[in-house]
């Protein structure tokens, strides 16, 4: 069970919760995974169907050994290398481009239809 909060900050910390509600539902399990393989957004499919063409190349010339050494090293001496750096995650926010299917239906009602708007006749 959730605990709240008696404080609430005068702004939104995120633009999920305000005020301890709810303003947009958070999405289930696997929705933005399966929004982002049904072309819903056909950039960000794309992009993520070449970075899984890409690793698996990767993975195909370069045993995994090697690759999980560069990952450590690299995760480890991060804040050596530059300890100024704001950590952020790529991948997370990658999928937060991703639209729910609650946002699809709100984005499909905003647009006009169009097939209901007679043509213009040119006199």
């Amino acid at each position: 069970m959730k605990q709240l909060s008696l404080y609430a900050p005068p702004f939104p910390a995120s633009s999920r919760r305000w005020f301890g509600v709810d303003l947009l539902p958070e999405p289930r399990p696997g929705e933005l995974r399966e929004g982002m393989f049904n072309w819903s957004v056909p950039f960000l499919s794309c992009l993520a169907c070449s970075v899984l063409f890409v690793a698996m190349l990767l993975l195909y010339f370069i045993p995994l050994r090697y690759l999980v050494l560069i990952w450590g090293v690299n995760k480890f001496t991060k804040k050596l290398r530059n300890p100024y750096t704001i950590d952020n995650n790529e991948i997370l926010n990658f999928l937060k481009r991703v639209p729910t299917d609650v946002q699809k239906v709100q984005y499909s009602a905003l647009r006009a239809p169009t097939s209901q708007i007679p043509p213009r006749r040119k006199k």
